[in-house]
């Protein structure tokens, strides 16, 4: 690495690794669904070369590297822990209590179509609040299955913003020290909820974004070539976690196995020597990345909508199945941020200036 004489890689390059990252869980899902489904799974064999769910560890990873770029400047700031933590809730509240309430209205119409169709207040008011709560089967999932990782996002803000009042340096060495003390408790005797959901090594990814963006900020610049080099290993390492059984089964070491490869890809992805704004079908896909977090909101509803329909077709292409589903979700994600999500959340901004 050496320090740039050039202005910093454009960040807009993370943006399609968020679409990327969301692509992951969604086809992961669908692989599964697939599956779940003896009139279409016949033949059907899952494509599977790295393991789908890490996607949500790289978007740790990117989280990690997005609010410390965002915010890196606002360390001792007056008022500004507080305005980090009321734009992080604007940002991701709204839409996620939407589709929690859909998912109870789901739950409410068609519980003999659900798989877990009973809850309790306590489990609604601690899928709301973003506190890990046991849900009918104990498991600590919330309303909406999907947002165990925005317990874990909600978690990380809160503690950066805790950083936020102190100092650059010694915010910095908070936000080391609690994070790692959260994964440090892991290896005791079990933790009562939410504790011993939010007592995880999978937090130390968040540090991983952290100094990636520490290093962006600094001037640290990388050629095309070491870039390529991280990504392409990065796949890599991904494929050797997949075909040798680590993936998926070594919980406690997922912050190596698939957060290790997910910080390796960020780094490229931000220190590539790009333009400073995508164009033609880069800016589609920076897009796609600004409804990544629809996206992964939206597809289990999306994904249910289309298998109905798919059912009443008599279809058993497989394979059609899992690229039309696809290409479902990601139309109506982009739709729903465009036209839902984007207005809203500009005008709750107008209204919060």
């Amino acid at each position: 690495m050496t320090k740039a004489s050039v202005p910093r890689p454009s960040v807009w390059t993370i943006q399609i690794l968020r679409l990327i990252a969301a692509a992951m869980v969604l086809f992961g899902h669908l692989n599964h669904e697939v599956t779940q489904r003896p009139d279409i799974a016949v033949g059907f064999v899952p494509l599977a070369p790295v393991w789908w769910p890490g996607g949500v560890d790289i978007f740790f990873v990117i989280s990690g590297f997005i609010m410390f770029t965002i915010a890196s400047d606002k360390f001792g700031v007056a008022g500004a822990a507080r305005n980090f933590l009321v734009r992080r809730l604007v940002r991701l509240v709204p839409p996620y209590w939407a589709f929690t309430a859909l998912a109870l209205l789901a739950m409410t119409v068609l519980a003999d179509q659900m798989a877990i169709h009973s809850f309790t207040a306590g489990q609604v008011a601690g899928s709301l609040l973003f506190i890990p709560t046991a849900n009918p089967q104990g498991l600590p999932f919330p309303i909406l299955i999907l947002g165990w990782t925005l317990n874990f996002e909600m978690l990380f803000y809160a503690i950066f913003a805790c950083g936020l009042v102190l100092s650059p340096r010694r915010g910095l060495v908070f936000i080391h020290l609690a994070l790692a003390a959260l994964a440090l408790a892991s290896a005791w005797a079990p933790l009562p909820l939410p504790w011993g959901s939010w007592c995880n090594p999978i937090v130390l990814e968040f540090l991983y974004g952290i100094h990636i963006a520490r290093w962006r900020r600094q001037g640290v610049s990388l050629p095309a070539w070491a870039c390529v080099a991280l990504i392409a290993g990065a796949v890599v390492a991904l494929v050797l976690a997949q075909s040798t059984g680590i993936a998926g089964t070594a919980w406690t070491w997922r912050f190596v196995w698939a957060g290790l490869p997910s910080a390796m890809l960020v780094c490229g992805f931000a220190f590539l020597p790009v333009a400073a704004r995508p164009e033609g079908a880069l800016r589609a896909l920076t897009i796609g990345g600004d409804a990544s977090y629809i996206l992964y909101l939206s597809h289990p509803f999306v994904l249910s909508a289309f298998a109905m329909g798919w059912s009443r077709l008599h279809l058993a292409q497989p394979q059609a199945y899992v690229a039309t589903g696809f290409v479902a979700c990601m139309v109506a994600s982009v739709a729903l941020h465009l036209w839902v999500e984007k207005p809203l959340h500009r005008r709750l901004e107008r209204a919060l200036a």
